[in-house]
């Protein structure tokens, strides 16, 4: 397990409770498998919503793609197991909500170039009405590797966790309805 860089983050603006920030740094990195002990390919994906403002919208729009990206990408695989995917909600200042994720690909059953995997999770992610297919920058994608770089994963990880505070906390919480 990486350790929380905390010189790097007392130097952000940004940071509001830097003890919740570490909390959900750590549980990021259970979620996401802990992508240092291999080398890992991570997609930074952003995505902007078309208007929607409630987070329980945007929640269904994270599950929705969570499963057919999951069903896409490892096709028969993902009765049993999803992705490892995280992803942190934020409400933007002008009523829109967005979120940020980090989609760890790994035992892909057909070996595919990340260009390929980029244009299916981009497909996905615009076939929701919640999404702005026509404009170009409601879908942002970044290729992430651990190999190349661990500060560039632990601070987009950093990044997305910004907003943590003791009242509120972004991390998306995965619920199960039985």
């Amino acid at each position: 397990m990486m350790r929380f860089p905390k010189d790097y983050a007392a130097t952000l603006p940004y940071i509001k409770d830097m003890n919740r920030v570490e909390s959900n740094y750590y549980e990021g990195q259970r979620i996401l498998e802990y992508p240092e002990k291999d080398t890992a390919d991570l997609l930074w994906i952003t995505v902007n919503s078309k208007g929607y403002n409630l987070p329980t919208e945007i929640e269904t729009l994270i599950n929705g793609f969570h499963y057919k990206v999951s069903r896409k990408l490892w096709k028969r695989k993902s009765r049993y197991k999803l992705l490892p995917f995280f992803s942190v909600i934020e409400q933007g200042n002008t009523c829109k909500s967005h979120f940020h994720g980090l989609l760890k690909i790994n035992d892909l059953p057909e070996i595919k170039s990340i260009d390929e995997v980029i244009k299916i999770v981009r497909g996905v992610l615009n076939g929701f009405k919640e999404v702005n297919a026509k404009d170009s920058r409601s879908v942002k994608i970044v290729h992430v590797s651990t190999s190349e770089s661990l500060e560039s994963y632990q601070y987009r990880l950093i990044y997305m966790l910004k907003e943590s505070t003791h009242y509120y906390d972004p991390l998306f919480h995965y619920r199960t309805y039985d």
